[in-house]
């Protein structure tokens, strides 16, 4: 999950048959443009998602910036559905400091 997915299948995901579902957050375009922009919206689409594609099966989601945020909350609201996790954040760096 990120603001701007991007066609990712390697060799590892193909031999494990496991499917990379790369989603448009809400807001960014394509994505319709129209709020809300809450976690609780953002996580309820993701929640969405993972019905669709993955009924009773919980699934490994990995998320990055926004999309991280959104992974953390999707496990806290719904641990059932989610077998591994992980997010990533970026770093920002303040001027004078490593």
């Amino acid at each position: 999950m990120a603001n701007r997915p991007s066609s990712c299948m390697d060799s590892q995901t193909t031999r494990r048959r496991r499917y990379v579902i790369a989603s448009w957050l809400r807001g960014y375009a394509p994505s319709p443009t129209t709020g809300p922009f809450d976690f609780a919206a953002l996580t309820s689409d993701i929640l969405a998602l993972i019905d669709r594609w993955s009924p009773g099966r919980p699934v490994e989601l990995i998320g990055h910036d926004w999309g991280a945020l959104i992974t953390y909350d999707v496990c806290v609201t719904a641990p059932e559905l989610v077998h591994g996790a992980d997010g990533h954040l970026f770093r920002v760096a303040r001027p004078g400091r490593p």
